[in-house]
Formats: C-alpha cells, structure tokens, sequence
C-alpha cells in the first residue's frame, strides 16, 4: 500500500472519472520522462467494465513504462541552478541596488531558515559557493539521525527536559 494514501484511492491512482455531456468513461493518464501517455475507455452501457479496462491498460502501462521520478527537478525560475539558492537584488533606503546570494531551508520546527552573502564582499562566485555551503550544513544537521550528537540535539533535550 502506498504510503498516506488509502487503498481505494491508490487503487484508482493515474484513473479519474470523466461524465461530461456525451462522454462518460475513465481518463488514464501516465506521465513519464516529460511525456503523457493517456487513453479514454468509455462506458459502453457498462460502467465497471469500462473501469476494468481502463485499470487493465493502467497496470499494462505501468509495467512497460519506466518509474516515475521521485525527486523534484531544478525549478525553471531558479537561475543559480542549486535548489534553496537565489540571487536576490534589494535596495538600500539610500537608493543603492545591492546583490547578494540566498540560502534558505526550514529548520527541524518547520521555520524558514535563511543566510545571505553580499555580491559586493565576496565576489560573485564565493558568495554562491558559500550560500551553497551554508544551505549544504544546515540540511546536513537537520538530517542527522536523533541523538548523534548535533548542535541542535543539546538544545532539543534541554526543550525536552523542561
């Protein structure tokens, strides 16, 4: 079974019902490698029969297919090219643009993180580079195992403790 899904609904994973004018079937739809592979079953007069078919080709598919990708691709907004890492430009109340590289993450309570590095001290590479450390640390530390020793550990029993 599917992890947080209830079996109905992972039973009818990638199958969505379709009753619209003169339509009535199930919509297939499988998405791998950035392509759509989808086909229609119509009712035919019988409902079950239509759903048996589409489930059919959906299991069909999905064998001859290959996995689908569990992780998340490099958001095409995202120039700097490493996820939780962003060029931003601000102004001073004095009128100045400056940049400086954003590193930002959600610590182990679920609050937004961030560190920044100035464009203008570190250069522009350094300061991506140390952005992309900082982001590196702070999910290393998030990601340890409980009670290896981490900065957060002491602080975490000491909350604990109280």
């Amino acid at each position: 079974m599917t992890r947080g899904v209830s079996r109905p609904a992972a039973r009818m994973r990638n199958v969505t019902r379709v009753d619209h004018h003169h339509f009535h079937g199930w919509q297939v739809c499988l998405k791998r490698g950035g392509q759509r592979h989808q086909r229609y079953f119509a009712d035919e007069g019988d409902r079950q029969a239509g759903l048996r078919r589409a489930l059919l080709w959906r299991d069909r598919m999905a064998a001859v297919l290959p996995p689908p990708r569990k992780f998340k691709k490099r958001f095409a907004l995202n120039t700097t090219g490493v996820i939780g890492v962003t060029l931003a430009r601000q102004r001073t109340r004095g009128g100045r643009l400056v940049h400086y590289y954003c590193a930002t993450w959600f610590d182990e309570r679920g609050q937004r993180r961030k560190r920044s590095f100035s464009v203008a001290k570190y250069g522009r590479r350094e300061a991506w580079a140390r952005a992309i450390e900082a982001r590196r640390n702070a999910l290393a530390v998030l990601l340890q195992p409980a009670g290896r020793g981490g900065a957060s550990d002491g602080r975490q029993r000491e909350r604990l403790s109280r």
